[in-house]
């Protein structure tokens, strides 16, 4: 269920184990399925589904955007301009100053437009679309261009059942030249994957498949436009499951293995093409958790029904809970970053 309630953490504990937590007011509405990111400091929250399925045969699609500046806590969450149109199951990503939200779904129908909002005249505006409409797509920066990775393509419609289904396409924004290109698609068709940046390639990890959980994982190398195989993990996960880079290397923790919530560890090592399933696992399984890297351990927090925060000591190969960074209430498809104040 969507949830009004959001936390943050001060990156800088006063004491081993405990973190300041920064009063974050409450949306002012319930909201499932936004999209979120960091941008010049301040946490924008976008779209999202509003009010209980059922009305004519949807839940409604917002087209706010909430802004909460950390810097200003008492402010409270500050409305800006609104999106051009309303959406949810959408992807958002921060590219040159500005911020990008793309595709997703209105009415039961994918969506392939694509907006940008100015922080500097509290304006959005519509770019080019992508080729197609998508949905449960991944969006990520790279090298100055925006990704837009796999995706459900499909539209729920009650005339119509479900017509359509996961997609191999990747496609690749330039904003200098307002325009989209294909890029060489991924071997497998996947929504919800999970994605990183590593040594200046992109990685898509897992997802969700025609048949399920996915193990697979492909690496993009823009200079040759080319997917190649990542060796796959030994465990299927979707879900989106939970993505970091810490030493050079790509830490992928939790997920959904279908019918249960995993708590094992899977690591990528580039330098030996390998994945190293051997990993202490999570105290508890999660997915739809976030992990982030903090003074060179992986802190995962939330998911799914959960509301306990963990984090891992890669010297000692073990996993702690950090009682001190429990959340309020448990949080499904969080978002976690690192936020430096200047």
């Amino acid at each position: 269920q969507g949830r009004k309630d959001v936390v943050c953490w001060d990156a800088h504990p006063r004491a081993e184990g405990v973190w300041d937590e920064v009063e974050v007011p409450a949306l002012p509405e319930i909201l499932k399925y936004a999209a979120a990111a960091w941008l010049r400091g301040k946490l924008f929250v976008t779209g999202g589904t509003v009010g209980a399925y059922g009305q004519a045969g949807f839940e409604t699609n917002s087209a706010r955007c909430l802004v909460w500046d950390p810097a200003r806590p008492g402010d409270g969450w500050r409305r800006v301009a609104d999106l051009r149109t309303g959406r949810s199951y959408h992807a958002a990503a921060v590219l040159g100053g500005r911020l990008y939200v793309l595709g997703g779904a209105g009415a039961g129908i994918a969506m392939a437009s694509v907006e940008r909002y100015d922080p500097e005249t509290d304006h959005w505006e519509f770019v080019t679309s992508m080729g197609r409409r998508k949905k449960f797509l991944t969006a990520i920066a790279l090298n100055g261009k925006l990704y837009a990775i796999g995706g459900d393509g499909g539209s729920s419609l009650p005339s119509m059942g479900y017509v359509g289904g996961n997609l191999q396409s990747c496609e690749r924004y330039d904003p200098a030249a307002d325009a989209w290109d294909n890029v060489t698609n991924m071997a497998r068709a996947r929504n919800r994957v999970a994605a990183a940046v590593l040594d200046g390639k992109l990685y898509a990890v897992s997802g969700h498949g025609h048949a399920g959980a996915l193990t697979s994982c492909e690496r993009y190398d823009p200079a040759a436009d080319a997917w190649e195989p990542v060796p796959d993990m030994a465990t299927a996960r979707s879900m989106k499951p939970a993505v970091a880079v810490l030493d050079g290397k790509l830490w992928v923790a939790g997920g959904s293995g279908g019918s249960s919530t995993l708590a094992s560890v899977e690591v990528f090592d580039p330098a030996s093409n390998t994945w190293d399933a051997t990993k202490a696992a999570m105290t508890t399984g999660r997915s739809g958790h976030a992990l982030a890297v903090l003074d060179g351990e992986l802190h995962a927090v939330g998911g799914m029904s959960k509301t306990s925060a963990e984090k891992y000591d890669p010297r000692a190969d073990s996993w702690s809970v950090v009682p001190g960074m429990a959340l309020p209430a448990g949080r499904r498809a969080c978002a976690a970053a690192m936020l430096l104040m200047i």
